[in-house]
């Protein structure tokens, strides 16, 4: 399901206008977008928890040549 079907699947449950579930959705999706770049977990009851995972420099191999590399920290 994308963003689209769910919004208007939101809009037929609930009978509120597609255009009012849009705005809703993109301020949600914008609020958690901004607590994620803050540093943020972000926990939802009987979904899961959203959090930003930082990922250390590590040695990685190129499998073609075989040459070994250094792979930047990351955000995941």
């Amino acid at each position: 399901m994308n963003k689209k079907e769910l919004i208007k699947k939101a809009s037929a449950a609930s009978g509120i206008p597609q255009q009012t579930i849009h705005t809703c959705f993109e301020i949600v999706l914008d609020s958690m977008a901004e607590a994620l770049n803050e540093g943020h977990a972000i926990t939802i009851s009987n979904f899961g928890t959203f959090r930003v995972k930082e990922l250390e420099e590590r040695l990685v191999r190129n499998p073609k040549n075989g040459l070994t590399s250094v792979a930047d920290k990351k955000l995941r």
